[in-house]
């Protein structure tokens, strides 16, 4: 398993897939991919925090100041969030 991802890491929305939001939760159109990638209404808040760059600890406090969720589990959660956005390239590191 690769090292967690540190909360001092640094993220950014990418500006490379065209998104809009249906109900609250985001659609992203992956063009190259021919995919549309789709967040629930809590993983939509947690994307829209990154439209300036922000810390994945920042993400994690907001979450925890937000909704009713242990920190173990919020931190577990968000983590593997943000990994899989990486790897979506809907999230960036900042630089």
């Amino acid at each position: 398993m690769a090292d967690p991802l540190p909360d001092t890491l640094l993220l950014v929305q990418t500006r490379r897939m065209p998104t809009g939001e249906i109900d609250g939760e985001l659609m992203a159109l992956d063009a190259a991919a021919g995919d549309v990638l789709g967040l629930d209404v809590i993983g939509t808040q947690l994307w829209g925090l990154a439209k300036e760059p922000v810390t994945l600890g920042a993400m994690i406090d907001w979450a925890l100041q937000h909704y009713d969720v242990a920190r173990e589990a919020a931190e577990t959660d968000i983590r593997r969030f943000v990994g899989d956005l990486l790897d979506a390239g809907l999230l960036e590191r900042a630089q």
